[in-house]
Protein backbone atom coordinates (compact mmCIF):
# COMPACT_ATOMS: atom_id res chain seq x y z
CA UNK A 1 0.00 0.00 0.00
CA UNK A 2 1.36 3.35 -1.05
CA UNK A 3 0.26 6.94 -1.28
CA UNK A 4 0.13 7.95 -4.95
CA UNK A 5 0.40 11.39 -6.55
CA UNK A 6 -0.22 12.44 -10.13
CA UNK A 7 2.89 13.85 -11.77
CA UNK A 8 0.81 16.21 -13.92
CA UNK A 9 -2.19 17.59 -11.98
CA UNK A 10 -1.12 16.76 -8.40
CA UNK A 11 -4.14 14.54 -7.58
CA UNK A 12 -3.42 12.38 -4.51
CA UNK A 13 -4.74 8.97 -3.50
CA UNK A 14 -3.94 7.44 -0.11
CA UNK A 15 -3.05 3.84 0.69
CA UNK A 16 -3.69 2.47 -2.78
CA UNK A 17 -2.89 -1.13 -3.63
CA UNK A 18 -1.54 -2.18 -7.00
CA UNK A 19 0.50 -4.96 -8.53
CA UNK A 20 4.17 -4.00 -8.54
CA UNK A 21 4.76 -5.44 -12.02
CA UNK A 22 1.87 -3.40 -13.47
CA UNK A 23 2.70 -0.20 -11.59
CA UNK A 24 0.15 2.28 -10.22
CA UNK A 25 -3.01 3.06 -12.14
CA UNK A 26 -3.32 6.25 -14.17
CA UNK A 27 -4.77 9.39 -12.58
CA UNK A 28 -8.61 9.31 -12.56
CA UNK A 29 -8.76 13.05 -13.33
CA UNK A 30 -6.27 13.52 -16.18
CA UNK A 31 -5.32 9.91 -17.19
CA UNK A 32 -1.60 10.66 -16.75
CA UNK A 33 0.72 8.25 -14.90
CA UNK A 34 0.82 8.39 -11.10
CA UNK A 35 3.85 7.71 -8.94
CA UNK A 36 4.51 6.80 -5.33
CA UNK A 37 4.35 9.82 -3.04
CA UNK A 38 7.29 9.78 -0.62
CA UNK A 39 6.40 13.05 1.12
CA UNK A 40 5.73 12.62 4.79
CA UNK A 41 7.36 9.22 5.00
CA UNK A 42 10.17 8.86 7.46
CA UNK A 43 13.04 6.54 6.80
CA UNK A 44 15.23 5.32 9.64
CA UNK A 45 18.35 3.29 9.18
CA UNK A 46 19.63 1.79 12.39
CA UNK A 47 23.21 0.53 12.22
CA UNK A 48 24.70 -1.30 9.32
CA UNK A 49 24.12 -5.03 9.21
CA UNK A 50 26.18 -7.86 7.82
CA UNK A 51 26.88 -7.60 4.12
CA UNK A 52 26.87 -3.80 3.99
CA UNK A 53 30.47 -3.61 5.18
CA UNK A 54 33.64 -5.24 3.92
CA UNK A 55 35.15 -7.18 6.85
CA UNK A 56 38.51 -5.98 8.16
CA UNK A 57 40.85 -8.25 10.13
CA UNK A 58 42.38 -6.38 13.08
CA UNK A 59 44.54 -9.31 14.22
CA UNK A 60 44.41 -9.54 18.03
CA UNK A 61 41.28 -7.38 18.19
CA UNK A 62 39.41 -9.78 15.92
CA UNK A 63 37.61 -9.41 12.65
CA UNK A 64 35.31 -6.40 12.24
CA UNK A 65 32.23 -7.67 10.38
CA UNK A 66 30.12 -4.51 10.80
CA UNK A 67 30.74 -0.76 10.93
CA UNK A 68 30.09 -0.85 14.68
CA UNK A 69 32.80 -3.51 15.17
CA UNK A 70 35.17 -1.45 13.02
CA UNK A 71 34.51 1.71 15.07
CA UNK A 72 35.08 -0.24 18.30
CA UNK A 73 38.45 -1.58 17.05
CA UNK A 74 39.60 1.83 15.82
CA UNK A 75 38.63 3.41 19.16
CA UNK A 76 40.57 0.70 21.03
CA UNK A 77 43.67 1.31 18.88
CA UNK A 78 43.45 5.09 19.30
CA UNK A 79 43.02 4.65 23.09
CA UNK A 80 46.10 2.42 23.33
CA UNK A 81 48.19 4.68 21.08
CA UNK A 82 47.19 8.30 21.78
CA UNK A 83 47.96 10.81 19.04
CA UNK A 84 48.00 8.12 16.32
CA UNK A 85 45.44 7.71 13.55
CA UNK A 86 44.22 4.54 11.83
CA UNK A 87 44.41 4.58 8.02
CA UNK A 88 43.15 1.52 6.18
CA UNK A 89 43.67 1.12 2.46
CA UNK A 90 41.59 -1.26 0.43
CA UNK A 91 43.33 -4.07 -1.38
CA UNK A 92 42.32 -4.57 -4.98
CA UNK A 93 42.67 -7.92 -6.71
CA UNK A 94 45.76 -6.69 -8.54
CA UNK A 95 47.45 -5.50 -5.34
CA UNK A 96 46.70 -8.78 -3.60
CA UNK A 97 48.08 -10.80 -6.51
CA UNK A 98 51.19 -8.62 -6.60
CA UNK A 99 51.75 -9.16 -2.87
CA UNK A 100 51.29 -12.94 -3.19
CA UNK A 101 53.66 -13.09 -6.19
CA UNK A 102 56.32 -11.21 -4.20
CA UNK A 103 55.86 -13.65 -1.30
CA UNK A 104 56.24 -16.66 -3.60
CA UNK A 105 59.29 -15.12 -5.24
CA UNK A 106 60.99 -14.49 -1.87
CA UNK A 107 60.28 -18.09 -0.84
CA UNK A 108 61.69 -19.42 -4.12
CA UNK A 109 64.76 -17.19 -3.77
CA UNK A 110 65.46 -18.40 -0.21
CA UNK A 111 65.17 -22.04 -1.27
CA UNK A 112 67.46 -21.44 -4.25
CA UNK A 113 70.07 -19.69 -2.07
CA UNK A 114 70.11 -22.61 0.36
CA UNK A 115 70.53 -25.08 -2.52
CA UNK A 116 67.07 -26.62 -2.39
CA UNK A 117 65.17 -27.37 -5.54
CA UNK A 118 61.62 -28.70 -5.90
CA UNK A 119 62.70 -32.37 -5.89
CA UNK A 120 64.73 -32.08 -2.69
CA UNK A 121 61.93 -30.19 -0.93
CA UNK A 122 59.47 -32.92 -1.98
CA UNK A 123 61.82 -35.65 -0.73
CA UNK A 124 62.27 -33.89 2.62
CA UNK A 125 58.52 -33.54 2.98
CA UNK A 126 57.83 -37.22 2.23
CA UNK A 127 60.65 -38.28 4.59
CA UNK A 128 59.18 -36.15 7.40
CA UNK A 129 55.73 -37.63 6.81
CA UNK A 130 57.14 -41.16 6.91
CA UNK A 131 58.98 -40.46 10.18
CA UNK A 132 55.88 -38.91 11.67
CA UNK A 133 53.82 -41.95 10.71
CA UNK A 134 56.41 -44.20 12.41
CA UNK A 135 56.62 -41.91 15.46
CA UNK A 136 60.41 -41.56 15.21
CA UNK A 137 62.68 -38.60 15.85
CA UNK A 138 64.12 -36.37 13.17
CA UNK A 139 67.89 -35.84 12.78
CA UNK A 140 67.83 -32.70 14.96
CA UNK A 141 66.32 -34.68 17.87
CA UNK A 142 62.81 -33.25 17.77
CA UNK A 143 59.89 -35.61 17.97
CA UNK A 144 57.80 -35.73 14.83
CA UNK A 145 54.62 -36.85 16.58
CA UNK A 146 53.20 -36.87 20.08
CA UNK A 147 53.09 -40.69 20.28
CA UNK A 148 56.49 -41.07 22.00
CA UNK A 149 56.06 -38.27 24.57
Amino acid sequence: MNDLICDDCGHEEYEEMYKRKDGPDDCPECNKPMSVDLRGQRFAIHGQGYGSFTPVDFGVLGKAETKEDYDRCVKTIETRFPGKKVHIEGESGGKKQERLDALRHRSWKQKKESGLDATIVKEIRTHSKRLKAEGRKMADGTMTSSKGK
